[in-house]
């Protein structure tokens, strides 16, 4: 009990440690608020998976899983800057691993059955454009209790500075915190039934500017979503409690420049090879209006990916240079990518190998109809 007890201890200092210095949403007024002219023409953020196991007599005692970021965004100086934090926040949940892994040596003794011991950490990109980049992260822990200790918590960057956004840094200086509290009880509403009384209470206290724990949240292509962990609203039973309010909602709330980019056209790439096909696999693009995320997906074996902005000649196409090249693409990993294409704007050029045939196809813009071009 002393253990499980230690490791829940070390997970809220650890969720406290991450807010230090969000004194709550008291605004600064956008100053941190990014630049329009600043958007990254192309971006990539790549979560690779790393896993680790410990085995005795031919028995898994522990598992372990997260995910190692690698980002790049061109025409900007900030990748750095975001990668480096966004891999300082791994450092907590290595060490917890490591504790978790000990753990399992040390208990197990030969028992029958064992159910290994876990840890693993997991980030959702919710909303990666010219503007942002935010991730819902979420954490488990399992060493021997009735059930794992989780928790999700929200991350995000401004992609014009580099700098990691708090909740005050999006919000307008005259916002109410009263109405953003009705905002999130009302988003709450249809599990209201489950949730722990006074939790309308809790949720205006965790607003204020001294709030020892502020609330957690991160933004996403509809809207600015919050996030509880289990406990904090209600039991485990109901596991990790949302409350996402629309955009069209928090006219007042939220300062203009965080609202999703309306100028830029985007698309949806897909990559998604059909299984016992010996041809390539197909790529579609369409044309999102709403210049959401470019998602680059994959549902099979992918190798030799890169991905190249560069020059149209009469002689063909010239790189620029090389935006993403990865060995290989595995089953369910996913690339967020986020892409304008102006008309007298460098091409995209997308080359891949897949059952033995590499293929190569240029994304360029029909001047005429304004639409994605595959060639």
């Amino acid at each position: 009990m002393k253990k499980i007890l230690a490791v829940f201890l070390c997970l809220c200092l650890a969720a406290m440690a991450a807010g230090c210095g969000e004194d709550g949403p008291e605004s600064t007024g956008g100053s941190t608020a990014p630049s329009q002219s600043a958007t990254p023409l192309l971006a990539a953020l790549v979560l690779e998976p790393v896993t680790d196991s410990l085995l005795a007599d031919g028995t898994q005692l522990f598992s372990s899983f997260y995910q190692r970021p690698q980002l790049q965004l061109v025409h900007s100086q900030t990748a750095a800057q975001i990668q480096e934090d966004l891999v300082s926040r791994q450092d907590s949940f290595l060490e917890h691993a490591q504790q978790i892994r000990s753990y399992a040596q040390n208990d197990y003794s030969g028992q029958d059955p064992w159910d290994p011991y876990t840890a693993q950490q997991r980030a959702l990109v919710t909303r990666f454009d010219g503007r942002v980049l935010s991730l819902e992260q979420r954490i488990e822990y399992y060493s021997g209790s009735a059930h794992p200790i989780t928790m999700v918590k929200g991350v995000s960057y401004d992609l014009s500075s580099g700098e990691a956004l708090e909740l005050k840094d999006i919000l307008a200086a005259d916002f109410s915190a009263e109405g953003l509290a009705r905002q999130i009880c009302q988003a709450l509403s249809p599990m209201a039934d489950g949730l722990y009384p006074g939790y309308e209470e809790q949720i205006l206290a965790r607003l204020a500017p001294d709030a020892q724990t502020p609330l957690s949240w991160c933004l996403t292509a509809e809207g600015l979503c919050f996030l509880f962990s289990p406990y904090e609203l209600a039991p485990a039973a109901i596991g990790p409690v949302t409350a996402q309010i629309p955009y069209d909602d928090l006219e007042g709330f939220i300062l203009d420049a965080y609202l999703p980019a309306t100028d830029q056209s985007g698309g949806v790439l897909a990559l998604s090879p059909a299984a016992g096909e010996e041809e390539a696999a197909q790529v579609q693009v369409t044309l999102d209006p709403e210049g959401q995320p470019l998602l680059l997906t994959c549902d099979g074996q992918v190798t030799d990916l890169v991905l190249e902005l560069g020059d149209q000649t009469a002689a063909g196409f010239v790189p620029r240079c090389t935006v993403l090249a990865l060995p290989s693409l595995q089953t369910g990993q996913k690339i967020a990518v986020r892409a304008s294409f102006p008309a007298d704007g460098p091409a995209l050029r997308l080359t891949y190998r897949s059952r033995g045939l590499l293929t190569s196809l240029l994304m360029t813009v029909d001047q005429a109809t304004g639409s994605v071009v595959l060639r």
